[in-house]
């Protein structure tokens, strides 16, 4: 399971954040540590969905992302990164819920307007 995220840059780094998942941000001084914070926290926020018996919301396309016309300021400027749900590092299933911490594979960058 994979979710878009977008990231901003802005005057001190990069900010991540999840358009399926409101609430689920994070930041990072680098491109890479941005991705790598904004694993983490999509594993903590997930993981806080199910320790409350809260429905995981299934991910988007970045087309259907992209056809959103709620997220169209939201996405303005942003690249769109992929970023694989993995929760369990001894199974490293996508997916696999567990309450252990998030492990991060390598994510799909993608440019608005070009295809993804």
């Amino acid at each position: 399971m994979r979710y878009v995220s977008f990231i901003h840059r802005d005057d001190t780094g990069y900010g991540v954040s999840f358009p399926d998942l409101p609430g689920c941000v994070s930041v990072g001084g680098t491109v890479d540590d941005a991705v790598r914070q904004g694993s983490e926290a999509l594993a903590f926020h997930v993981e806080g969905l199910v320790a409350d018996g809260e429905p995981i919301p299934q991910p988007r396309s970045i087309d259907a992302i992209k056809a959103d016309p709620g997220l169209a300021d939201w996405r303005q400027g942003a690249d769109f990164v992929l970023i694989p749900l993995l929760l369990d590092r001894g199974d490293r299933r996508e997916g696999s819920i567990s309450r252990s911490t998030a492990a991060c594979s390598r994510p799909s960058t993608t440019r608005p307007g070009s295809a993804g």
